[in-house]
């Protein structure tokens, strides 16, 4: 800052003139409020500055967000759907088991059945064998009484 008096540059912050003496306050004051305007408005240029930084952060954010949103969305749409297929295949295995049980419920029937005439044809034989039997010791007692008949007509 030059000094009113003599002209000589002193510093911006000094009350009196270097070479003089001479009072530097109104022009001191002058430049001081100047200062202070200067780093008020640097000040609030850096503030500026520092919102506008802070807004692109907070947008990247919030696309990364929007992002991050949509995959868990996709994603979520994927965990249904194969939920749906799974309770789609409990649906048809426990049908296919209703199934396999009704036809071994089936199978159990038939094969009762099948024990029951096995075992009634079982008896015929037997009884067939049985008769056979009384049949060929019939014809035996026969064919000895015709021999005897035989041996008293000659």
């Amino acid at each position: 800052m030059k000094c009113a008096s003599c002209g000589t540059e002193n510093p911006d912050t000094a009350a009196h003139c270097g070479e003089c003496g001479a009072a530097l306050t109104a022009v001191g004051a002058q430049r001081a409020q100047a200062i202070t305007k200067a780093m008020a408005a640097e000040t609030a240029l850096n503030a500026s500055n520092d919102a506008q930084s802070a807004a692109q952060r907070a947008q990247v954010a919030a696309a990364e967000a929007g992002t991050r949103a949509k995959e868990a969305k996709t994603a979520a749409k994927e965990a249904l759907e194969r939920i749906k297929e799974a309770k789609q295949r409990v649906k048809e295995a426990k049908q296919q088991a209703k199934d396999a049980k009704a036809k071994a419920e089936l199978l159990a029937i038939e094969s009762k059945q099948m024990s029951q005439k096995a075992k009634e044809l079982a008896r015929s034989a037997k009884d067939a064998a049985r008769n056979a039997k009384n049949t060929a010791k019939e014809a035996s007692s026969a064919e000895k009484a015709a021999k005897k008949l035989e041996k008293k007509m000659r």
